[in-house]
């Protein structure tokens, strides 16, 4: 079990204020964004938003990818709905928000065991890494094979005809 606590200029695991417990199924990329959190916390580091584009300039299907310094987070619109993701995939931190955006594919098999050949899914919308090929929901940022392997989420916010993402 790991506990992530804040104190007033770092971000340790000891008796201080306490955030969140995680338990053994809790990804790293849980655990690490609650961890940038707490620093933030502990500094005293106000949730800004920052823009992205406008409502229009991101078309269906798209994904436009922001900085704020090293922090790299993609904006993806599927329909009239945006998701956030940091641009760091958590097999080998790979720019997983610069990959080919395609529907789930799903092989069709019979009773008799016999494939049929594929469909896609067009309601399950995937991003694949571009290093190692891993998959992941747009809409949930969930690995297909493994719920425990997720993408880092940030909120997105869409306001006046603008789109912003919190950081």
């Amino acid at each position: 079990m790991i506990f992530i606590f804040t104190q007033p200029h770092a971000c340790r695991i000891t008796r201080w204020h306490f955030l969140r417990r995680f338990d053994a199924k809790s990804s790293f990329a849980e655990i690490f964004s609650a961890s940038r959190t707490a620093q933030n916390v502990s500094k005293g580091v106000a949730v800004t938003d920052l823009f992205v584009a406008k409502v229009g300039d991101i078309a269906d299907r798209d994904r436009r990818v922001v900085a704020d310094g090293d922090l790299e987070i993609g904006v993806f619109r599927l329909g009239d709905d945006y998701f956030a993701w940091e641009n760091n995939c958590p097999h080998m931190g790979g720019p997983v928000c610069q990959g080919k955006v395609m529907n789930r594919v799903n092989e069709v098999i019979d009773d008799g065991k016999k494939s049929h050949g594929f469909e896609f899914v067009d309601a399950d919308v995937h991003i694949i890494c571009p290093w190692h090929g891993f998959e992941f929901n747009i809409r949930t940022g969930v690995h297909p094979g493994e719920s425990s392997t997720r993408l880092t989420k940030y909120d997105v916010v869409v306001r006046d005809g603008d789109i912003y993402v919190r950081t």
